[in-house]
This record gives C-alpha cells, sequence and structure tokens, in this order.
C-alpha cells in the first residue's frame, strides 16, 4: 500500500515541475515588468513633487537637498 501512495505522490511532483518547466520564462518575464514598473512609478512620482523629493532629504541627512535631489532625478530621466 505504501508503495502505491508513493507513486502517486511522484506524480504529482512530476506534473508540478512538468508546468514550473512550461511557465519558467513568463513568470521571470512577469516578475521583471512587475519589478520595473515599481521602479518607474517611484520615479514618476518623484519627478512630479520634485519640491516634496527636496524636502524628504534633510531628514535623510543631505546638506544640500536642493542641488541633490535636482541630479538624481535628472540622472533618473537619464536613465529611464
Amino acid at each position: 500500500m505504501s508503495m502505491q501512495k508513493s507513486e502517486s505522490q511522484s506524480s504529482w511532483l512530476t506534473y508540478t515541475d512538468a508546468i514550473a518547466a512550461q511557465w519558467h520564462d513568463f513568470l521571470i518575464l512577469l516578475a521583471r515588468v512587475l519589478l520595473g514598473w515599481i521602479f518607474v512609478m517611484s520615479g514618476w512620482g518623484k519627478l512630479m513633487n520634485i519640491s516634496g523629493f527636496a524636502a524628504t532629504m534633510p531628514r535623510r541627512g543631505c546638506r544640500n537637498s536642493w542641488a541633490i535631489s535636482r541630479l538624481s532625478l535628472s540622472s533618473l530621466a537619464v536613465c529611464c
């Protein structure tokens, strides 16, 4: 009886592995697109509210928040 249980468990794992192998590329692509979307939305919010972004800089320990925020946002715009 235990031999039959082992075979059914093995077939279930084989089926699961087959699904994972078929969907592997799609899932990686989906993860990359979602991660990119998070970064774009975060950067877009900073670009649209530069003064708000600059106001958060002193709390993070940056002395010249205006120049640093402009520099970081311009590099963000160039990279995207």
